[in-house]
Order: C-alpha cells, then structure tokens, then sequence
C-alpha cells in the first residue's frame, strides 16, 4: 500500500517486485488499559459515537498497519476517533496500560506480559473466530463491533527481470520450507499463521489490502506521507 500511502516512492510493487508466497499472519486484538472505564468494545464505540474524536487509539506510526487496520474498523464501525501515533512500542503500551490512549491494536503474544500483569485488558480478537489459544476473548463481531478482520502479514517478493528458473526454484524452496512441521510449531508459539500461497494468491491479496486503503484515503482518515 506505500505507493497509496507516500507522494513520493523510488519503487513500484506492482512493476518492481514479483511476489514469490505469502508466509504468515498475524491477528490483531483490540487492547485497552487495566484501569481503563471502557469495560467492553460496545462501551468504547458508545463513547466514539457520542463524542467524535474523543476516543484515542495508539499505532506504531502514520501508515503502520496498525493504523490502516484501526482506520479500518472504525470507517466500518461509522465513528471518528483521534489517532495516537508512536514510535516504539514500549512507549505504546505505556499510554494504553496508563489511560492516557483508550485503545491500540497489537497481537496476543506482544502483550501478554501485560495483560497477565492486569495493566492490559483485550476487549476483541478481529478474526472470524475466536483464537484457540485465548477462547474467552470475543470477535470484534461479538463484541457488538462491525464485521472487520485485522490480519497483518508478510510475504517475500523478488526483483523484477530475476530469471524464470530461478523465481521457479525459490518458490519451491519457499513452499518446502513453510512445509516443515518444525517452522510450523515454532512459528505457532510465536503467535503467527503459516499461509503459503503461490505468487497469484499474493498478487490477489496486495491488491485487496489496495482496495481496503483506498477508500481511507479519499475519505481523509489517513493523509498521505
């Protein structure tokens, strides 16, 4: 999405770049501090729809996929609220945990060392279902959210003009390696989601996150870089 996101970039991922796979995916929950008086999702959304802007939530920076995501939930929730950019995470979880930001949108596993501390509090998961390993959290849709999914991911991509053989070579390689169960186990309690794809699956979803930022743009709910 940076060509959406920034004036001015010295590449194209369209013409530039060949995609090889996808590897993995991670899933946002919605996490607010302890002490926080937003007790559930519904209270924080009451909030934002009584007061616009008035509700805060914190990101990893300007075009972070934290904030496409929370910009996406909440064109999709109907509300406007204030976005906390930072530059760490620590700093991050500091605001959240102490009040000062509402909400932000990180996986399990970054915060799990707080929520067991009680200085964090996950309020939804944005997947379809509930996470095996955390059952008692509710999907945003449970939750009374709209029907939004949050899954940040990674893929590799090769530069354009590599010779055919050898995209060929590094896709096999690459779907070997995303088969071993070992990298499957490891990646799992790293809290991720092993996703091959062949380079067709990867084009499909860069151009579906295009089609999710658009809209966010032409409606001003995030400037571009």
């Amino acid at each position: 999405v940076h060509p959406l996101l920034h004036a001015q970039l010295p590449y194209d991922p369209a013409t530039d770049l060949v995609p090889l796979s996808l590897l993995f995916r991670a899933t946002f929950l919605l996490f607010t501090g302890g002490a926080n008086p937003h007790r559930s999702l519904a209270d924080l959304l009451a909030r934002a729809r009584r007061q616009p802007g008035g509700t805060s939530y914190a990101t990893l920076g300007n075009g972070h996929a934290s904030h496409v995501a929370m910009e996406t939930f909440a064109r999709a929730a109907g509300v406007q609220m204030l976005h906390v950019p930072f530059k760490d995470a620590g700093a991050m979880f500091t605001a959240v945990a102490s009040g000062d930001v509402d909400v932000t949108p990180v996986g399990f596993n970054s915060a799990a060392g707080l929520v067991a501390a009680g200085r964090l509090r996950p309020l939804a998961v944005a997947a379809r279902q509930r996470l095996a390993s955390q059952p008692d959290i509710p999907t945003i849709t449970e939750a009374g959210g709209p029907p939004v999914e949050m899954y940040p991911w990674a893929g590799l991509v090769a530069p354009a003009g590599t010779p055919g053989p050898v995209l060929a070579q590094l896709q096999d390689d690459l779907q070997a390696a995303l088969a071993a169960p070992a990298l499957r186990q490891r990646t799992e309690q790293a809290g991720f989601e092993l996703t091959p794809s062949t380079p067709q699956q990867m084009r499909a979803r860069m151009a579906a996150d295009l089609a999710i930022v658009q809209p966010l743009l032409d409606e001003g709910r995030i400037a571009r870089l």
